[in-house]
C-alpha cells in the first residue's frame, strides 16, 4: 500500500524483494490488462484518471508539467483498458487529482457511473447461494485471531536499534496467546514513529515455535527530522510579532535508546532549548534532563489598560525531570528547575519597577492528551495539573531599592479542553482553567491572562493577579475547504469567555469577552483574523494570528 502512494517526487520510492517500487500510475494507471494476464475470466475497470473538464490552458510551469505527465499516461490508460470487459467511467468534472478531502462526494459519482452501466455489469452477477457460498470459503481462509508467539526476531536495524525494539516487543507479546490486532497494533507504533521507511512482519514456525518476524527499512534521509513553525500575531494595531521556530529531533544520538529534541526561535523571541528523553531500565520509568535559555518583550499596563512600559526578559536555566509513562496518551513527572531571570526595563519610566534573581522549584505534573491534533482537534479531551514549590523567586528593584522576593510557597494550576464533532464537519468546543497560590504572594511568578483563548479583548499579560480562573466554550461552523496546496478547512468561530485574576479570592472580579472571526487551516499552520470584545467594560481588540489555535 506504502509503494501505492509513491508519486515521483513527492514520496519516496519503497524497497520490497529486491525492488525499488514507485506508484503504478507512472506505467499503468488502469491495470485491466495486468488483472487479464493474472488469469481473471471477466475485467472490470474503473478509469478514475479520466476527466471530463473543457480544456484550459496551462498558465505556470507546474501546470505544464501536470499536463505532460497526465498525457503520457492516458497513452498507457487507451492500451489498458483494451483488456477489459466492462470499463466504468465516472463523471469527475470539478475534481482534481489534488481534492481528495471530497472523498464522499467522489464515493458517489461512482455509485452514480455503476448505475449507469447496469445493463452491462448484470450479465456477470451471480445468484444468493453463489455468492453465499464464495463468502463462506473466503472466511475459511482467514487466519485464527489468536497465536501464541514465542520469540521475537528484528531484521534491518543496526543491532543496537534492533535489540531495543526486540526486548520491547517481547515483553508485550511474547507469552499467552496473542490477537492479532494486537501485534498489527505494535506494528502500527513503530511505524508511526516516522523513523522508519517500512515495516513488515510476519509470523513463521520455526522448530515448532512461532517468531514474530519484523523486517523494518531504515529510512535513507533521517533521523533526524526538523520540524519548522512560523507564528504572527499583533500586538496592537501598529505592532506584531513574529517568531520563526523549529524543533529537530534526534534518536539514539549520544546515548542509546533516547530522544534528544532542540528547540529553537527567532524573531521577536529569541529561544534555545534541548531535552534528553530516556526511558529507565527498559521501563515506563524515564529521566528527561534538560537546559534553556530565552529572550522575550513584556509589555506593562496600568490599571486602566494603557501600555506604560515595555521590558526584555531574559531566563536562563535547567531542570531534571524523573517520570512515569502511563500509556500513549499520559505521563507524570516530577521534577526540579533553576533558572536565572532577568528583566530589565527598555522603554517607560524609569521608577518603574525591574526583576532579577534565582527561580527554584521543584514540581509534580500529570498529563491526559487524548485529542486528534494539538492545532485545532477533531475530538478529544486534554487535560493538565501541576503543583509548582517554589523555595526561591526573583527579586523586585525598584528606585534602587531591591525587595527579596518570596520564598517557600506552592502553586497549583490545571487546565482542561475537549472539542466534539456535530455535523460531521462542525466542531464544539469548551474548556476551563485556573491557578491559586493558597493565599500567598507569589511576587513576580504571578498568574497572567489576556491573549486569544486567555480574555481576548485584553492584551498579553493585562490581567494579573496571585489566583485565576478561566471558562470558555463556542464551535468552529465550517463553511469553506482551502485549495489542497494552501491547507485544509476554513470555519467561522464565536465563543464566550468568562474569568480573572485576582490577588484575593474576595477581590474576584470576573471579566466577560465574546470572541469570533475566521479561522483557516493553512500549510503554516492556523490562521486566525478575528476580534474580542469585552462584554464587561466595552473595550476589545482586533486579532491577525498565526499559530496554535489551542493553547
Amino acid at each position: 500500500m506504502r509503494a501505492t502512494m509513491a508519486i515521483p517526487g513527492v514520496f519516496t520510492p519503497v524497497t520490497l524483494d529486491g525492488r525499488l517500487l514507485v506508484d503504478g500510475g507512472t506505467l499503468d494507471n488502469v491495470p485491466a490488462d495486468v488483472t487479464r494476464n493474472m488469469g481473471a475470466d471477466v475485467v472490470v475497470a474503473v478509469n478514475v484518471s479520466s476527466t471530463t473538464d473543457g480544456f484550459t490552458p496551462p498558465t505556470n510551469f507546474v501546470d505544464v508539467l501536470g499536463r505532460a505527465m497526465d498525457t503520457m499516461m492516458a497513452v498507457g490508460v487507451a492500451k489498458a483498458l483494451q483488456s477489459a470487459d466492462v470499463v466504468i467511467t465516472p463523471d469527475l468534472r470539478g475534481f482534481p487529482g489534488t481534492d481528495y478531502r471530497r472523498s464522499d462526494e467522489i464515493v458517489a459519482r461512482g455509485y452514480e457511473a455503476a448505475e449507469a452501466a447496469r445493463d452491462r455489469l448484470l450479465p456477470y452477477a451471480v445468484d444468493v447461494e453463489t455468492y453465499e457460498a464464495w463468502s463462506r470459503a473466503r472466511l475459511a481462509k482467514k487466519r485464527d485471531g489468536m497465536r501464541r508467539i514465542d520469540t521475537v526476531r528484528v531484521e534491518g536495524l543496526p543491532e543496537d536499534d534492533g535489540e531495543r525494539i526486540q526486548t520491547m516487543l517481547e515483553k508485550i507479546l511474547v507469552g499467552d496467546e496473542t490477537k492479532l490486532e494486537d501485534i498489527e497494533h505494535e506494528v502500527l507504533r513503530l511505524t508511526g514513529t516516522d523513523r522508519y521507511e517500512n515495516v513488515r512482519y510476519a509470523l513463521p514456525e520455526e522448530g515448532g515455535k512461532t517468531t514474530l518476524a519484523l523486517y523494518i527499512l531504515p529510512k535513507p534521509h533521517g533521523p533526524p527530522f526538523l520540524l519548522p513553525a512560523l507564528e504572527v500575531e499583533n500586538i496592537d494595531s501598529n505592532t506584531f510579532a513574529l517568531n520563526l521556530r523549529g524543533r529537530a529531533v534526534f534518536y539514539d544520538t549520544l546515548v542509546p535508546n533516547s530522544e534528544i529534541r532542540l528547540d529553537l526561535a527567532v524573531g521577536t523571541r529569541q529561544e534555545a532549548a534541548v531535552e534528553l528523553y530516556r526511558r529507565l531500565f527498559g521501563t515506563r520509568l524515564f529521566a528527561a534532563p534538560r537546559a534553556y535559555w530565552n529572550r522575550s518583550s513584556l509589555n506593562g499596563y496600568n490599571e486602566e489598560g494603557e501600555l506604560i512600559a515595555d521590558y526584555r526578559e531574559k531566563i536562563a536555566g535547567g531542570g531534571l525531570d524523573l517520570g512515569f509513562d502511563l500509556g500513549s496518551r499520559s505521563e507524570i513527572r516530577v521534577g526540579y528547575d533553576v533558572l536565572d531571570l532577568r528583566t530589565r526595563l527598555r522603554v517607560g519610566e524609569p521608577s518603574l519597577p525591574e526583576a532579577e534573581g534565582k527561580n527554584r522549584f521543584a514540581s509534580i505534573r500529570w498529563t491526559f492528551d487524548g485529542q486528534t491534533s494539538p492545532i485545532i482537534p477533531t475530538r478529544g479531551i486534554f487535560s493538565r495539573v501541576g503543583l509548582r514549590f517554589y523555595s526561591d523567586s526573583p527579586d523586585i528593584v525598584q528606585s534602587g531599592e531591591k525587595v527579596a522576593g518570596p520564598t517557600d510557597y506552592a502553586q497549583i494550576e490545571a487546565r482542561f479542553s475537549s472539542f466534539h464533532r456535530f455535523q460531521e464537519r462542525h466542531r464544539v468546543f469548551y474548556g476551563a482553567s485556573g491557578g491559586s497560590s493558597f493565599g500567598d504572594d507569589p511576587g513576580y511568578n504571578e498568574f497572567r491572562l489576556g491573549g486569544l483563548l486567555r480574555l481576548g479583548a485584553f492584551h498579553n499579560g493585562e490581567v494579573i493577579g496571585d489566583n485565576y480562573v478561566l471558562g470558555l466554550g463556542g464551535f468552529l461552523y465550517h463553511i469553506l475547504r482551502l485549495p489542497g496546496v494552501i491547507g485544509a478547512n476554513g470555519y467561522f468561530g464565536a465563543w464566550l469567555e468568562a474569568g480573572s485574576a485576582f490577588d484575593g479570592w474576595s477581590e474576584a472580579s470576573h471579566q466577560w469577552n465574546a470572541s469570533g472571526g475566521f479561522v483557516l487551516e493553512t500549510f503554516l499552520g492556523p490562521l486566525f483574523l478575528g476580534g474580542s470584545v469585552s462584554l464587561t467594560n466595552g473595550d476589545g481588540r482586533f486579532y491577525v494570528n498565526l499559530g496554535p489555535f489551542v493553547r
